[in-house]
């Protein structure tokens, strides 16, 4: 972790306010915090990812879509199953314009969604789903 805390420092300082690379530094960082069971300090890495990946690309750029899908998955481990399900409908169709139907992550997006709904009661939604 100090590595990667490092590496952010760093990128902070010379690289201009909101550099896409910083954001992806907060993104591995985000990640350690979510595997050591930290998900507070994940989400709100998450979420300064995601809002300095908007300033600088385009909506519709994979790396933007990877936040969002990042943010929605901190809401789903909060239970906060409707907001997720919000985000993952909203990520998946952002990932089908900007990768097509048949990329992988469509899937992941479609997992993702599909585990929402099913955590919802929403049985038959979310077979549709897995079952694409």
């Amino acid at each position: 972790m100090q590595l990667h805390k490092q590496a952010l420092e760093k990128r902070e300082k010379s690289l201009d306010e909101g550099h896409p690379d910083i954001a992806s530094s907060m993104h591995d960082i985000a990640r350690i915090y979510e595997e050591r069971g930290q998900f507070k300090q994940a989400e709100k890495l998450h979420d300064e990812a995601l809002k300095l990946k908007m300033l600088r690309l385009d909506k519709l750029n994979p790396f933007v879509a990877n936040s969002r899908h990042s943010v929605a998955e901190m809401c789903a481990h909060r239970a906060n199953y409707k907001e997720a399900k919000r985000l993952h409908e909203e990520n998946l169709q952002l990932r089908k314009e900007c990768l097509g139907n048949w990329h992988p992550d469509v899937a992941e997006s479609m997992q993702a969604l599909a585990n929402v709904l099913r955590m919802l009661g929403q049985y038959d939604k979310a077979y549709e789903y897995y079952s694409r």
